[in-house]
């Protein structure tokens, strides 16, 4: 067996990917639906901000949400997940997830509508403190 790293997986490991988690999903009557999506926010055709996500089952995450420095608090983070939402909605998703730490963005979430469903502590660097938080979306 070899082991290799990689930052991205092709079309055929990603394809390996969903079809291993469908068969396992079927076995318990669960439709795996996996997907990744991506929204890119643009202005004068320079990418300006990113959010990265991906779902399956019932539930989005947003896995990466990034603002470029000069237009934070301008509401491209706003933007952009009010994109993912909508596009989560019209895929019939029950709630939508992302885990953020202390010196990120919870209160930016917070004012979105996620509510906090734990708090992952650490006291050896306390601005690293991670707090996962939810959105119900039906």
């Amino acid at each position: 067996m070899k082991i290799e790293f990689k930052s991205d997986l092709d079309k055929d490991e990603l394809n390996f990917m969903v079809n291993q988690f469908e068969k396992y999903g079927s076995k318990f009557e669960v439709e795996v639906n996996y997907h990744d999506y991506h929204f890119i926010s643009k202005e004068n055709n320079k990418i300006i901000g990113i959010l990265k996500g991906y779902f399956y089952y019932d539930e989005g995450k947003i896995t990466k949400l990034i603002v470029s420095e000069d237009h934070r608090g301008k509401g491209v983070g706003t933007s952009l997940m009010m994109k993912a939402e909508e596009y989560l909605r019209s895929q019939n998703l029950r709630f939508m997830s992302v885990s953020t730490y202390d010196f990120q963005a919870p209160e930016f979430y917070k004012k979105l509508g996620f509510n906090v469903e734990f708090i992952r502590d650490n006291k050896e660097f306390p601005r690293m403190k991670e707090y996962f938080l939810i959105k119900y979306l039906n």
